[in-house]
């Protein structure tokens, strides 16, 4: 009632197959706990990012807000030249 079982011979080129290397179970070391202050901290981040958020609307507004007037004379004269080659292109003429 023996059960024979073939063995099989092996081939000098073939190289036995390396079992695969399996990573550890379980981390052994967790994460370290969440602390209140690292919340109020990233609290204390997005406060100040919305800070200088608002500072930059605020910068911009106030640069849109000025009257022509108070532009510096550059670039008054750029946009007068901007203005006068529009006309021309309207016109069917060529920029300058």
């Amino acid at each position: 009632m023996g059960v024979e079982v073939e063995e099989e011979e092996m081939d000098p080129e073939i190289e036995p197959e390396t079992p695969a290397t399996t990573k550890p179970g379980p981390l052994t070391s967790a994460p370290p706990p969440r602390h209140a202050h690292a919340n109020v901290s990233r609290a204390t981040s997005h406060k100040t990012n919305l800070r200088h958020i608002q500072t930059s609307v605020d910068l911009h507004e106030s640069i849109i807000a000025l009257p022509l007037d108070s532009l510096d004379e550059r670039q008054v004269s750029l946009e007068r030249g901007h203005k006068e080659m529009r006309q021309e292109v309207r016109r069917g003429g060529h920029c300058r």
